[in-house]
């Protein structure tokens, strides 16, 4: 067994303490992520292609007791299984959140009860944007010769 293997070894065997709170930003966009079911598109600098792109859904943040690094455990659906990523070689992809099908589901629900309050100012903005395009339409027409 070489070095690296041991270390390993005793990281995965080291106690670990989920973290519930954290003041690092990235810490707090993936609990967050974590209590709705949204997926975060992350590039992370780590594993064995550093610099690729992910989506993650985390499932919980710790620590393990004698590493001072913060960790996630996820579901990296562009690996289609669960990973383990270090907080600190995480980088956000901004302003990209995909959301897992069963948050989707919910705001499809919520969607479909708020179309019935908007309806009406909603034929008010389609008449607003009709309107714009066939004022560009008219300019075009008359200025494109």
């Amino acid at each position: 067994m070489n070095l690296s293997d041991e270390w390993l070894e005793q990281w995965r065997d080291a106690d670990r303490v989920t973290a519930e709170t954290s003041t690092d930003p990235r810490a707090k966009l993936l609990l967050e992520a974590r209590r709705t079911g949204d997926g975060v598109d992350i590039v992370y600098f780590g594993g064995s292609t550093p610099g690729a792109s992910r989506v993650i859904f985390p499932r919980r943040l710790f620590k393990v007791k004698g590493y001072n690094s913060i960790y996630v455990e996820a579901y990296c659906q562009t690996r289609g299984a669960d990973r383990t990523f270090r907080l600190d070689k995480i980088k956000l992809s901004y302003p990209t959140y995909p959301t897992s099908p069963k948050y989707e589901a919910t705001r499809l629900r919520q969607a479909t009860q708020s179309t019935a309050r908007s309806s009406s100012s909603t034929g008010c903005l389609m008449y607003v944007i009709a309107g714009i395009l066939m004022v560009l339409i008219l300019l075009a027409i008359l200025f494109g010769r």
